[in-house]
């Protein structure tokens, strides 16, 4: 949960956690709905339209950063059912009970 996720060459990322127990699924080509509003209030709304809109290539520096801000949001509501809190502060995150 702690390293930074790859993204297949398919643009779908299957949640790992557990061994295949979370179902959550990633497909940058058609993100679900639930997708694109976990990090509704972290990436501006042109974000979510420019991957929408699909003019992009796989290897698009801001699709990339979309897809690692939807995984860390998912990845903060495993922390959060583990009642482990996440803080950030400048550059520097924490972890804490």
């Amino acid at each position: 949960m702690f390293v930074s996720p790859t993204l297949p060459a398919s643009m779908i990322w299957h949640c790992p956690i557990g061994g295949g127990i979370c179902q959550y699924v990633i497909d940058l080509c058609t993100p679900s709905d639930n997708n694109l509003q976990l990090i509704s209030t972290v990436v501006p709304k042109d974000e979510n339209n420019y991957l929408l809109g699909k003019e992009w290539k796989s290897n698009d520096e801001q699709v990339y950063m979309t897809f690692y801000e939807m995984v860390n949001a998912h990845w903060e509501d495993h922390l959060k059912e583990l009642d482990i809190k996440h803080v950030k502060q400048g550059n520097a995150v924490s972890y804490g009970i």
